[in-house]
């Protein structure tokens, strides 16, 4: 798998790298697939969705030592601000930190493509169960406001990222 090293490695030897190329996106929907929909009871039909196929949407994933993808994250960018969304992990590598290194990587290609000095925002909408998860890599409630996503109790949270980019 030639795809970019991102950043973010897990004590498992997890790396994470762009999904570029069929055979990456198709281990990215086979992990998201696996947690929301069969393990989450997420309907098919509002996991899979047209920001999948946007070209400006990022799609990160984490390989195990063998190359095999165990996790994915997905990043819409729009102005000064990126939503992270649709973070899973396999559950043969949960346990691992390999949804920190997912965080890690979007955090580092946030900083990349930010100016120097400037900050840009990442917001999420978190699965209730994972606010600790969140919270642990810098992020906060916005407003406390619980929603239902998918059947699912969320918050919105999000964290500044500071640039390094040369602009």
């Amino acid at each position: 798998m030639s795809a970019p090293y991102i950043g973010g490695t897990d004590r498992w030897g997890v790396r994470v790298v762009e999904a570029v190329g069929h055979e990456l996106r198709m281990g990215e929907i086979a992990v998201r697939h696996e947690v929301f929909v069969l393990e989450q009871g997420v309907p098919l039909v509002l996991e899979i969705d047209a920001r999948d196929m946007d070209p400006t949407v990022r799609h990160l994933v984490a390989l195990d030592p063998g190359g095999r993808v165990v996790g994915t994250v997905r990043i819409i960018p729009a102005p000064g601000v990126y939503h992270l969304g649709r973070l899973a992990v396999s559950r043969t590598a949960r346990g691992h930190h390999t949804g920190s290194a997912l965080v890690e990587a979007v955090h580092e290609l946030v900083s990349r493509e930010t100016p120097a000095g400037a900050r840009a925002r990442v917001e999420l909408d978190a699965q209730v169960q994972a606010l600790g998860f969140y919270e642990r890599a810098g992020y906060a409630p916005l407003d406390g406001t619980v929603f239902l996503d998918a059947g699912i109790e969320h918050v919105t949270m999000a964290r500044a990222v500071r640039g390094r980019a040369p602009h």
